[in-house]
């Protein structure tokens, strides 16, 4: 029998869940330092944790408990994907290590920043796809920025490149004494020139980052909408207005950056909405044909793909099933009754060209 402390507050999530509005920037920071902290006198006893996640993180009279530590090492036993060393995922014979343990932990000062579960509505096999190519949650309007630095150096996706606990929890210590950054200042309604002079550093300081604006397309990209959902490009341009930053220039700077599936997720978006562009869905479907094929296309860009030849006057719905079958395949719901509901119908079409495509056409009838 495993006996286990009591904690008053429940899990780190739903401490947050139901505290996060009373918490200050200094309250958060003390909370990544008890963390940290915790997660020191494991490594200092040569224990690892493996599976530090925001539900097995617990919090007692204000006071961070840590639980279910050095169990884990298998990739299907390796803990919640978003939490996970990426290294595992490219390799089996990746043995989790106190590096493993930094990574979770800079997923984990995010979350604390955020109140947010991270990537909570992409599918586990999307994750296992792209956390190892680089993909990583945005930072969050205003966070201080020796803050962000911390984790976002947590992170990183060589284990040697990650700072070592002992750096983790003397950076927020300083952090915490500090008691400021440079922005942390919150902004009144009165202090208009203060706003503007923050704004201008910001759009200043991201339009001299490119990984400042990966990480913008990135989250773009994760946001939960679909493209028939008539809040889609309102949500995309709040977005872009939270991080000082404009279309066009997301836009320009996706243009000469086609390298990542997820930009041409994000270029098929702004074609098809028609977001510094104007609407052109034969773009838009080209640009998403690019992020969904291939055996690690994106599940996202696959329904898209299936939704426009269903509905955008293409009338060909065996490509449609075509697109719905792979995006069902990585874990897509709403896909799989997509296939099944063209599937039964009687009055399906496809197009010459499309017929090549397809491998086997049993799978297209009942």
């Amino acid at each position: 029998m495993l006996i286990m402390e009591y904690a008053d507050s429940g899990t780190l999530r739903e401490y947050l869940k139901g505290n996060f509005k009373k918490l200050t920037w200094n309250n958060k920071f003390k909370m990544a330092h008890q963390l940290a902290c915790a997660v020191l006198h494991l490594h200092e006893e040569n224990i690892i944790h493996r599976d530090l996640n925001s539900k097995n993180v617990f919090v007692h009279q204000s006071t961070i408990k840590l639980a279910d530590y050095g169990i884990k090492e298998s990739v299907s036993s390796a803990g919640v994907v978003q939490y996970v060393d990426p290294k595992k995922f490219t390799g089996n014979k990746y043995s989790l290590n106190e590096k493993s343990d930094i990574y979770s932990i800079g997923v984990l000062l995010w979350e604390i920043s955020s109140d947010r579960l991270p990537f909570e509505s992409k599918s586990k096999y999307f994750l296992i796809v792209n956390i190892p190519k680089g993909l990583r949650e945005v930072p969050i309007p205003n966070t201080p920025e020796d803050y962000e630095n911390i984790y976002t150096d947590c992170w990183k996706h060589e284990p040697d490149d990650r700072p070592t606990i002992q750096v983790v929890v003397s950076r927020l210590k300083v952090l915490i004494s500090n008691n400021t950054t440079k922005h942390w200042t919150p902004i009144s309604n009165s202090s208009h020139s203060l706003h503007n002079n923050l704004k201008k550093d910001m759009v200043e300081r991201i339009a001299a980052s490119p990984y400042k604006i990966y990480d913008i397309v990135q989250g773009i990209a994760t946001l939960p909408y679909k493209i028939y959902d008539e809040n889609k490009k309102q949500k995309v341009l709040d977005y872009l207005k939270d991080h000082y930053v404009t279309s066009k220039e997301i836009f320009d700077w996706l243009l000469n950056n086609q390298n990542h599936p997820n930009s041409f997720l994000v270029l098929g978006d702004f074609y098809y909405l028609g977001i510094a562009t104007k609407v052109n869905k034969k773009m838009a479907y080209n640009f998403y044909e690019k992020a969904g094929d291939g055996y690690d296309g994106l599940s996202v860009a696959q329904y898209n793909l299936g939704f426009i030849c269903e509905n955008d006057k293409l009338f060909d719905t065996f490509k449609a099933m075509y697109w719905y079958n792979k995006s069902a395949k990585q874990g897509n719901h709403e896909a799989r009754e997509s296939f099944y509901r063209i599937r039964s119908s009687s009055s399906n079409t496809i197009s010459a060209s499309s017929i090549d495509k397809f491998d086997d056409m049993r799978v297209f009838f009942p």
